[in-house]
Order: structure tokens, then C-alpha cells, then sequence
């Protein structure tokens, strides 16, 4: 769904996030969309109050004129008040209808603040896995003593290496539904921000209380009995359902994201699960080695003597 804002009226975006994939990212946030939120939800009052003032203006006309001989005011009444309520439960429901999107909106810049972290761990377990292979093996170093070190030191190194592949896939997955939900957040704000922008255009909710006594003065006995009130309202009821209809759209649209949301934490909790088993196994160690003395380190000394630094059975 795209929908079209004048390039001068553009919807606002507070909130911008950096992605590794598309630069910086702008769009509207949680805040942003309850702004939009509340221009339409009060478009809905102004619509009442304005139409009750010009039901006000037509009830003393009929007072002048004593003419309401044969009209049934308290239906008109009945249907106003139910107009009144009509609206105010659209817009409720549109409320009920943004809390995910609301939601969805405000969590994507912390979802990119845990990315960061997941960035830095890469690097580091990116250095201790480099480490690792270029200590498994010392120089003049053999034997048995010395293979099973290096086997040590490579196991560990391979542990390393699958959570660097699990940390790198874990914060490239919720650096993409982070993306995917600025869009959503969006075009959520965009759908608000369209509408309230033809209300402001239309001039459909405006009232000016001389141009409209004088409009109703000018009207019959019949005519003003049968004039319809309560267009601003009207009008508004529209407008919410419109948005109603569009985001209702939107949330039939992102069923992917949504699952792609319930992927990354099986991702996390995968990630989650190899780092306690590699802590765990940190200090698994195969110690059982039978190491003759000529098996122990002999670097670092030119009489091929043992290196005192180093301890027997290392």
C-alpha cells in the first residue's frame, strides 16, 4: 500500500535508526503516530461541537417561526446523539486498532540498540577466535602433549566460530525486521496523516456562525425541517473508517514480518543455548595425555633444554 503526501506537508519522522544495509532510516515513531492520532481524534470532537452549534441555531429559527407543529424532535434528537456516538466509537476502535503499530513503532530503535551490542560481540568473538587458531600451534613444540594442546585450542576456536555464525545471523535478522517495521511504522503514520490532511483541505469540519444563520434563514418551513445536520459528523465517520479500513490492510500485509519476528527468537534462543553450552565446555579439556619428557615444550631454550615457563603436561 503506498499512499501519497503532498511533498510540502510531509508526514513527520522523529525517529531515525542506522542499518549496516540501507544507511539511516527515518520514520515516524510511536510519538508521531499518536500526534496523528489525536489531530483526528479531535477533528472527531470539532465535528460534534460545531454540528450541535448549528442544530442550536436551526432550533431558534424554529421557535421564531413556530412551525414545528408535526416534526418529531426527539427522533431528530435520537439520530443526532446516535451520530455522536457512532463517531466516537470509530475512533475508539481505530485506538484499539493502532496499539500493535504503536507498539511496533517504539521498540525499533531499542531492537537496533541491542544490534549495536550484537556488532561489538561479533568483533570480539571474532578476536578470540583468530587468537585461538594462532596459538594452537607452538614452534618447536611436539608430541603428545603438544597435538592434544593444539586439539584443545582448536575445539575451542571451532566453538567460537559457531557463535560468531549465530550472533552474525541473529543481528542481520533483527537488523531486517527492524527495517521491515519502520515501513509498517510508516505507512501507518502516512495513513493517519493522509486523512487528516483532507479534512484540513475539505474545510468539511470548519463552522462560522454567521455564514450559517444566514444560510438557515434562508431556508422554508419545509426546507429547514428537512435539511441535513450533523454532515460535519458525518463526514468524520468516513474519514475514521477510511483509516480503519487502510491500517486493518496494513496489518493483513505484515503477517511476514510477524513471523519473521517469532524466527529471530528462535534465532536468539538457539544463540542463547550454544553459549551456555560453550561456557560450559569451556573447560572441557582432554588432560588424559601420556607425555613422555621429550614430549614437553622445548622452546625457547638453545641447550634443548624444557622452558621453565612452561609447566609439565602442558
Amino acid at each position: 500500500m503506498k499512499i501519497i503526501i503532498p511533498e510540502n506537508r510531509q508526514t513527520p519522522k522523529s525517529a531515525s535508526i542506522m542499518t549496516d544495509a540501507c544507511g539511516e532510516v527515518r520514520f515516524s515513531n510511536d510519538s508521531d503516530i499518536r500526534d496523528l492520532y489525536k489531530v483526528m481524534a479531535d477533528n472527531v470532537e470539532t465535528a460534534i461541537a460545531n454540528d450541535r452549534a448549528e442544530v442550536e441555531i436551526a432550533r431558534g429559527y424554529l421557535r421564531t417561526w413556530y412551525c414545528t407543529d408535526g416534526h418529531d424532535a426527539s427522533a431528530s434528537v435520537e439520530s443526532f446523539a446516535q451520530l455522536e456516538a457512532r463517531a466516537r466509537a470509530v475512533i475508539g476502535e481505530l485506538d484499539g486498532l493502532l496499539v500493535p503499530f504503536v507498539e511496533t513503532a517504539g521498540m525499533i530503535v531499542g531492537n537496533m540498540g541491542a544490534v549495536e551490542q550484537w556488532k561489538a560481540i561479533i568483533a570480539d568473538l571474532g578476536d578470540l577466535e583468530q587468537r585461538a587458531r594462532e596459538l594452537s600451534v607452538i614452534p618447536q613444540w611436539s608430541g603428545a602433549a603438544a597435538q592434544q594442546y593444539a586439539d584443545n585450542t582448536m575445539r575451542n576456536a571451532e566453538r567460537t566460530h559457531v557463535l560468531v555464525d549465530l550472533v552474525r545471523n541473529t543481528k542481520g535478522s533483527v537488523e531486517a525486521v527492524s527495517v521491515i517495521q519502520t515501513v509498517i511504522a510508516q505507512i501507518t503514520a502516512d495513513c493517519l496523516h493522509f486523512q487528516n490532511l483532507h479534512v484540513e483541505k475539505s474545510g468539511n469540519v470548519e463552522f462560522n456562525e454567521d455564514s450559517t444563520r444566514y444560510e438557515l434563514s434562508q431556508l422554508s418551513r419545509g426546507q429547514l425541517l428537512d435539511h441535513q445536520f450533523y454532515k460535519r459528523t458525518r463526514f468524520m465517520i468516513e474519514i475514521v473508517e477510511r483509516a480503519k479500513c487502510q491500517l486493518e490492510s496494513v496489518a493483513a500485509e505484515s503477517q511476514e514480518w510477524q513471523a519473521a519476528s517469532q524466527d529471530i527468537g528462535t534465532q536468539l534462543a538457539a544463540a542463547t543455548k550454544a553459549a551456555l553450552c560453550w561456557q560450559g565446555a569451556s573447560t572441557d579439556y582432554d588432560t588424559d595425555v601420556d607425555a613422555d619428557a621429550e614430549d614437553l615444550c622445548t622452546t625457547g631454550g638453545d641447550d634443548g633444554l624444557p622452558d621453565g615457563r612452561f609447566k609439565p603436561g602442558w
